[in-house]
Order: C-alpha cells, then sequence, then structure tokens
C-alpha cells in the first residue's frame, strides 16, 4: 500500500513535467526547427510517456531503462531541451530509488535540480519533490546531515511562497515538519508543526489541515520508532534516524509500556482528537481521508491500552468503508499497531546482513478482539532460542487492531508471523491468518 501510493506521487509529479515537455514542443516550438530535429524530439517524448506509465505500473526496470535512454537521446542534441531532460533525470531518480538503488539515484536528481532552478528560479517551489526525493534518498544511506542541509533549503523554498499562497507554505511546512521527525530531530519538528497548524486554522482548508493534525500525531510515532517501537502506518520503515535501545530491554517487563507512554504525547493527542472531531463535523473531506484519520486514531489509543475508545474509531472507520474504493481489506485482517522490535533484529538496520541463509522465525498466535495476542507458538525457526524468546517476549505484549466484521471486532486465529534477524526490509511481518472464529 504504501509503495503504491509513493509510486502515485511519483507518476503526479512525472505527469506534470510530460505536459511541459508537450506544450514546449507545440505552439511554441521555432518555425525554423528541422523536420529531423522534430521526429527525433518527438521520439525521445514518447520514450519518456512511456517510461512515465512504467513507472505508474511499478515497471521499475522498464522505466529505467527508458528513462536512461531519454536522457542519452537528449544529451545528443544540440539545442538540449531542459523540460524534458528534467522530466526523464527526475523519472530516473525516482526508478533508482524505488529500486532501493538510493546513492545511485541522487546524481540524476541534482542535475534535475539544477536544471530546474536554473529555469523557474533559486527557491521555485516545484522543486519541492526533487528535495524531498534526495532527502529521502540520502538519508536512506545514512547520510543525515546531508539530508538535514537539503531539508533546510526545503524551508526556506516553503518560506518563500509564505506571502503569495499561505496554504502551500502551509502544506510544505507540515511536509518540512514530518521530515524533521522522520530524521529524528523531534523537537525541530514539533516546532514546525505547531507554525503549520496555526496557519491553517480557521481557513476552510479542512483537508489540509487534517493532514497536519495527523502528522504532528504521527511525530510521537516516530518517536517510539527511535527506541526500536515499531507501531502501525509503515511509521517505524519511514523513520531514519537514530534508534537508541539497549540488548538489555526486556520486551515482557514495563519498560515498552512505560516508553509509549511517555512517547504518545499529550499534546499530540490533543492534535489527533481535533482531527476526529474535524472528521465528524466536516462536509468537504474526502471518504478515503476519513477513514485513514479514524483508523489512525484507533491504532493510537489501541497501542495505548484504551481498547473502548479504540474500538469506537474502528467502528467510526468501518461505517465509512463501504463508500471508499479498495479500502475494504483496511479492516479485513489483524493489523499490527505495537510492537517492540527483538533486540537482536533490531541490529539489522544498523548492519549489512550477513553471508549465508537467513535467520528467522515463524510464529502463529491467535489475535483476540481486543488486539492482544494469545498463545504464540513457534512453527519454523532457524535462529537461537534466545531469539526464539525475545521474539516470543516481543509478541506478548504486542497490539493488533482487530479485524472487523459486520462493525464489530472479532478474534482471529492461525495468524503468522516472520521475524527476520538479517533483512532490513523484513524485519517482521504478518504472512497468513485464518478467518475461524
Amino acid at each position: 500500500m504504501r509503495r503504491r501510493s509513493q509510486l502515485e506521487r511519483m507518476g503526479f509529479a512525472l505527469a506534470a513535467y510530460g505536459a511541459l515537455c508537450a506544450s514546449a514542443h507545440s505552439d511554441d516550438a521555432p518555425s525554423s526547427t528541422s523536420a529531423t530535429f522534430e521526429s527525433r524530439s518527438g521520439a525521445t517524448l514518447a520514450l519518456i510517456e512511456q517510461a512515465q506509465h512504467d513507472l505508474k505500473r511499478a515497471d521499475l526496470h522498464s522505466a529505467r531503462h527508458a528513462f536512461e535512454a531519454a536522457i542519452t537521446a537528449l544529451d545528443r542534441d544540440d539545442a538540449v531541451d531542459h523540460t524534458a531532460l528534467i522530466a526523464a533525470l527526475t523519472g530516473l531518480a525516482n526508478s533508482l530509488n524505488a529500486l532501493h538503488e538510493h546513492e545511485a539515484a541522487i546524481a540524476p536528481a541534482r542535475r534535475a535540480l539544477a536544471y530546474l532552478r536554473s529555469r523557474e528560479g533559486l527557491y521555485a517551489p516545484e522543486q519541492r519533490a526533487l528535495l524531498e526525493l534526495l532527502i529521502d534518498a540520502q538519508s536512506q544511506i545514512g547520510s543525515i546531515e546531508a539530508a538535514s542541509d537539503d531539508l533546510k533549503f526545503l524551508e526556506r523554498v516553503s518560506a518563500a511562497s509564505a506571502h503569495a499562497d499561505p496554504l502551500r507554505h502551509a502544506s510544505m511546512l507540515t511536509s518540512v515538519a514530518d521530515w524533521y521527525c522522520r530524521l529524528g530531530a523531534f523537537f525541530a519538528g514539533r516546532e514546525r508543526h505547531r507554525r503549520a497548524l496555526a496557519l491553517l486554522e480557521d481557513r476552510g482548508a479542512d483537508t489540509e489541515l487534517l493532514r497536519a493534525k495527523i502528522a504532528f500525531a504521527r511525530c510521537a510515532l516516530h518517536e517510539l520508532s527511535s527506541r526500536g517501537i515499531r507501531t502501525s502506518g509503515g511509521v517505524f520503515e519511514e523513520y531514519r534516524g537514530l534508534i537508541q535501545r539497549g540488548s538489555s530491554f526486556n520486551a515482557d517487563g514495563v519498560e515498552p509500556g512505560y516508553r509509549v507512554r511517555r512517547g504518545l504525547r499529550s499534546e499530540a493527542e490533543h492534535a489527533l482528537r481535533d482531527a476526529a472531531g474535524l472528521v465528524s463535523r466536516s462536509s468537504t473531506l474526502d471518504a478515503r481521508e476519513k477513514v485513514d484519520a479514524l483508523l489512525f486514531a484507533g491504532d493510537w489509543f489501541q497501542l495505548k491500552g484504551f481498547v473502548r475508545t479504540a474500538r469506537n474509531f474502528y467502528i467510526q472507520a468501518a461505517k465509512l468503508l463501504p463508500g471508499v474504493a479498495n479500502a475494504d481489506e483496511r479492516l479485513a485482517a489483524p493489523v499490527r499497531v505495537l510492537y517492540a522490535i527483538p533486540p537482536r533484529a533490531l541490529r539489522a538496520f544498523r548492519t549489512k546482513p550477513p553471508a549465508g541463509d537467513e535467520r528467522f522465525i515463524v510464529v502463529e498466535f491467535t489475535v483476540r478482539a481486543d488486539g492482544s495476542v494469545q498463545t504464540p507458538r513457534v512453527l519454523e525457526r532457524n535462529v537461537t532460542k534466545s531469539m526464539a524468546d525475545e521474539t516470543l517476549d516481543a509478541l506478548r505484549t504486542a497490539r493488533f487492531r482487530p479485524r472487523v466484521i459486520d462493525g464489530e471486532p472479532v478474534e482471529s486465529r492461525n495468524v503468522v508471523l516472520r521475524q527476520s534477524f538479517d533483512d532490513p526490509r523484513e524485519l517482521s511481518r504478518p504472512v497468513a491468518y485464518s478467518n475461524a472464529e
């Protein structure tokens, strides 16, 4: 789900560049352009269009090769079409980043950014997507300082649009704040979230305000990520900052509960409750936005242990699901909302996987209607007993969003989770469950 939405955002950005490319070669094209040049240019634009189509379909390798071919063709032309070149470079960078070739994505993104600034200005708001791509790629390879430098520049780009377009500035400032939290700079992130919310209040921009309030609350979940605690919505996977947790961490003790309570700040919870209120009274919000907000609120209170409050939000979301296309799966299976990752598995985020067979464990358990875990048992493992015990301890204190049927949370048996101790992208994931009551 997360990867699909990321690719959709790429597609929208590239489509905008594609439209610019088309317009650059229509009415404004010089009449003296030779037929040969027009033919070559048209073929290159068609290649970029095909690459964009491949990217939207998540055919990443085809997209990469097509964008590379387009860049090679454009570089050969004496009269470089910078608009098309920006589109191709941006597409190549997005393709490489989605293929987890983060370091390779940086050079084409930098080049596209230089061309864009030369055309549109140093603080052009159009560079937002490229700057966020650079922040993402650099933070993925551990270059937090370089990512922070681009984030600071993104904030300057946002400030440059403050007077001309306050809503755009507020939206960009929310994105800047979110990135600060994802990089582990929580104080800076919360301060910018407050400024963004102040800009959005009483402007009638319900969608932007709802997203900003949810993003403020998400910052608290990123703070839990910094302690090696995994929550819902891909928050842990998005986090790029330091993870500070010793090997003596006891998932079966009082420490996880304490860290959760400390991390879920009252200010963030207040913003979340405001978001839920906005959902109930707004007539302009999209149904999917409402469902996402209600599920997020439910997950928040579920991981706090406020089961009744969480249940009410889940039921509200279930009532709205029939009006949202392809959203039924959101409550069709248990979703983990709190999981203290076993210490030895957590090290996979800091080190490269060792050579040889992957170390993993597969555990089966029941998720009760209140989201707690019952009767975990090992199905398969090639790890030591101490690693297996760490995983079982983590599951005993885990909490899930329960499956909801006909508006009521129900028990799910035979839920299966695979915990990797090597691959950072496969740390732990549910792989199956049974509909048996």
